[in-house]
């Protein structure tokens, strides 16, 4: 017979008449309790101690993090950014809304901008890097008016719209979610190169834009093409304006949106300011 899994002796068991007993069997007995007690303090100590831990672990206990998808391993103490397998300059400069040139000036990066996983590289200017710190904004003259942000941005760089599709959500400046516009489309829609370029980033490891193109123009325009399907371009290749570089595809919600922006020195503008009107 046990009790919460003790074993109780048997020879206690047997005992019908606890008033009297027979030599030596008070001796017997009181061993047999001795030991039963010790067993009892045993096994509530041992439960106390699984309670305490079973509730302690219970309350610390967190969902694990995704690690493929956040991929972002910079330290906002240091500002230093380690890079991963599949980063490029441009894909990092992006992520954080920097000016690429800056980025590579900061870690004394030279053309053609070759990185390696496991480097660490400088988000802002330091001391440790030699720069300068950056210049103070220069006050505006009272009663001057900024320009409009509707005001069409004067290029260059000839651009035209990567699809023909119809606007779905528009940029907004300060907006983490609205950093550049969405444009409805079906399916497997042809993505094509809103103007001539170089591919600098073909893949899909930042965060909210599925299997994204980046394209650098010139020294100071980059243009992004997210939430596709298929790549059909490769970094480091050159595309002419209307090349086909993507399909279309879906997005978390199910709906077929083509993301599409474009940065001047690494911070996102309105493409409706330098697009074709239609």
């Amino acid at each position: 017979m046990t009790l919460f899994n003790l074993r109780i002796p048997r020879s206690l068991l047997r005992r019908q008449n606890y008033g009297v007993f027979q030599r030596g069997e008070g001796v017997a007995l009181a061993h047999d309790l001795n030991l039963i007690l010790r067993r009892w303090l045993t096994s509530f100590a041992g439960l106390y101690i699984l309670l305490c831990c079973t509730a302690c672990g219970t309350a610390n206990w967190q969902a694990p993090l995704e690690t493929r998808t956040s991929r972002d391993t910079s330290s906002p103490e240091t500002a230093i950014y380690q890079v991963q397998s599949g980063d490029t300059l441009f894909s990092i400069a992006w992520r954080h809304q920097l000016d690429y040139q800056q980025l590579a000036q900061w870690n004394a990066i030279v053309p053609p901008y070759l990185i390696r996983p496991g480097q660490r590289l400088y988000l802002r200017r330091t001391v440790a890097n030699g720069a300068v710190p950056a210049p103070r904004p220069v006050s505006r003259p009272a009663g001057v008016s900024p320009r409009p942000a509707t005001q069409p941005i004067r290029t260059a760089i000839r651009w035209d719209w990567p699809v023909q599709g119809k606007l779905a959500s528009s940029f907004k400046a300060g907006s983490s979610l609205r950093k550049g516009i969405k444009l409805v489309v079906s399916p497997g829609t042809s993505v094509r190169a809103s103007a001539a370029g170089r591919v600098v980033y073909s893949g899909n490891g930042l965060i909210g834009y599925g299997q994204l193109v980046i394209i650098k123009h010139d020294a100071d325009y980059l243009s992004a093409y997210g939430h596709n399907r298929k790549l059909v371009v490769k970094t480091g290749q050159q595309v002419s304006q209307g090349d086909l570089i993507a399909e279309s595809g879906r997005m978390q919600a199910g709906q077929s949106r083509l993301h599409f922006e474009i940065r001047r020195r690494g911070k996102p503008i309105d493409p409706l300011r330098v697009l074709p009107s239609r």
